[in-house]
């Protein structure tokens, strides 16, 4: 038997050997000729696949043996096999997540619990809308709001007093209401006379922000 040496092949489409004759090194490329042994191209080993002119795309897999369009092997859906990686870990076909990741439970319970946050949350004292002004002026900002009046002050009349911004007490009438608050700039105590008492209302706020409750005594 023949064995081609180590040389480019014939290319697609090229003239093959009839009648005897067998692919012939010329040196430059492969032609067909006559052969001077006798050796009938049929008989020649490791030959490359001889393509006709002309020949389809289905035809050329064929004769190169390729895989067909419509074989069966392509369709065989198979369970995948190996380590995973990526954010998996663990093996194929039943990888787990390398990491903690938040099931689709646990994320609507926090969107629930944030919805309800923000739907308890105090909105922004707007004067006039959610507070109430004095003689037309707003109690909002820094500063005192004094109440000038010629001879005695009318029965309505207010002073209220304020530090860092935050109004810390209004006297009317005589009677002093004073407020408090904590670091976070919240109103937690409101204390004011009440037939011959002080009155302290208590407020208190939960971890969210959003106001919890008040809670009021007299001594």
């Amino acid at each position: 038997m023949l064995s081609f040496p180590s040389s480019p092949p014939p290319t697609i489409g090229q003239e093959h050997p009839t009648g005897g004759r067998t692919w012939v090194w010329t040196g430059v490329a492969w032609a067909p000729k006559p052969s001077a042994s006798g050796v009938a191209w049929a008989d020649v080993t490791d030959k490359p696949a001889v393509i006709a002119a002309g020949a389809d795309a289905q035809e050329a897999r064929t004769a190169v043996g390729a895989v067909a369009e419509d074989d069966a092997r392509l369709a065989d859906a198979r369970t995948p096999k190996g380590g995973a990686g990526g954010v998996l870990s663990g093996q194929y076909p039943n990888p787990g997540f390398a990491v903690d990741m938040a099931t689709q439970t646990e994320l609507d319970d926090t969107t629930v619990a944030l919805s309800d946050a923000i739907g308890l949350k105090q909105d922004t004292l707007q004067s006039g809308v959610s507070i109430k002004t004095v003689n037309g002026q707003s109690l909002l900002g820094p500063g005192n709001l004094t109440i000038a009046g010629g001879g005695e002050q009318p029965a309505d009349a207010m002073t209220p007093a304020y530090t860092d911004e935050r109004m810390t007490s209004i006297t009317v009438d005589g009677e002093t209401t004073n407020y408090g608050y904590d670091a976070q700039d919240r109103l937690v105590t409101v204390s004011y006379p009440n037939n011959g008492l002080t009155r302290t209302e208590t407020h208190t706020y939960n971890p969210d922000g959003s106001w919890a409750g008040m809670t009021a005594s007299e001594a």
